[in-house]
């Protein structure tokens, strides 16, 4: 963490409280960008009073490829195959 400069959370529902007051103390000094497709309340009202910024997303990058999903039993062979 000695030459750490951005922090980036993906899925910020994932971290409490707890572990995000100890990233503070581990980095305080750390840009740190959070990811979540929805707020949750806490972050949402900080956002809302000023204390956090937040920024919106509203049309996806160019070129991105939509995701495909698949719902079938378990295979060992198609894991290994992933």
């Amino acid at each position: 963490f000695k030459y750490l400069g951005l922090l980036t959370i993906d899925e910020e529902q994932r971290f409490g409280v707890n572990q995000k007051e100890r990233l503070k103390l581990i980095c305080n000094c750390v840009d740190v960008l959070t990811l979540s497709a929805t707020p949750i309340p806490r972050t949402l009202q900080m956002s809302l009073s000023g204390i956090r910024d937040t920024s919106t997303i509203r049309s996806p990058p160019p070129m991105r490829k939509p995701t495909i999903s698949y719902v079938q039993e378990f295979d060992e062979m198609l894991i290994k195959d992933a």
